[in-house]
């Protein structure tokens, strides 16, 4: 496996689970509030 291609991959999962968390977040907040 090419190593840039694996960095990129790695960087690309790590957004992704960052916009999963604080898509979660915001959803529970909203669910507190209501």
């Amino acid at each position: 496996m090419n190593l840039k291609l694996a960095k990129y991959v790695k960087k690309r999962i790590r957004t992704y689970m960052m916009h999963i968390i604080i898509y979660v977040k915001n959803f529970v907040l909203v669910r507190i509030k209501m």
